[in-house]
């Protein structure tokens, strides 16, 4: 199975943000308006000083809401980035998400690249990564290879579990291989004997074995 081709970052979202702020523009241009049209009454031009003021009224509306959402931007990097020793907790890594809201998909896939290897006890920029690369970039490969290091940080039963669910998913639904799946279904099931998950895994194990089975029949 060949690799699916990497989506380029292509900041459809960025310029979907700008056509919505060029549309409600127009809107908070009014106010500006019914100003104008009250100063020019008494001038000899009041449709000039109109129209002067519901100009100047969408330039301050555009280019204001242009300049807050790059200012956002910018202002999470502190906290994607925090300088003091905060805990993995404390830490919203705003600024990937800020790109990949924004469409800027290789930018946010470099952040939390850095991310991940600067704080390697956190598992919450691996796991971030190896979603994006499953569900947006369309690299299941490469989230397979994130889901893998984000249950060596797994912290607790609870988050192993979870991320050893996603992996299979991984490896049956979206790369078509099922017997990847099997080492991590038998570790699971043998760590958890007596849990939930535990039989969960043993369950898909013995499915995954009887299908495999089945098509390997003449």
């Amino acid at each position: 199975m060949t690799e699916p081709r990497r989506i380029r970052d292509v900041d459809s979202a960025e310029r979907a943000h700008r056509i919505r702020a060029f549309s409600w523009s127009f809107l908070g241009a009014i106010p500006f308006a019914l100003i104008g049209s009250r100063v020019g009454a008494d001038t000899s031009s009041p449709l000039l000083v109109t129209a002067a003021f519901a100009a100047g009224g969408f330039a301050f509306m555009f280019f204001g809401s242009l300049w807050i959402g790059e200012s956002l931007g910018r202002s999470a990097g502190s906290t994607f980035f925090p300088s003091g020793r905060s805990t993995a907790g404390e830490r919203e890594y705003s600024l990937a998400e800020s790109l990949i809201v924004r469409g800027r998909l290789d930018e946010a896939i470099g952040e939390l690249e850095r991310a991940a290897a600067a704080y390697p006890e956190d598992t919450i920029p691996v796991l971030r990564l190896a979603r994006l690369l499953r569900d947006q970039c369309r690299r299941p490969e490469d989230a397979a290879r994130w889901f893998r290091e984000a249950l060596k940080r797994s912290r607790d039963a609870n988050e192993e579990i979870g991320v050893v669910r996603e992996l299979i998913e991984l490896y049956v639904h979206r790369l078509g291989e099922p017997r990847r799946a099997l080492p991590e279904l038998a570790r699971l099931a043998e760590k958890h004997v007596d849990a939930p998950a535990g039989a969960w895994a043993k369950r898909e194990l013995g499915e995954i074995r009887r299908t495999l089975q089945s098509e390997e029949e003449p």
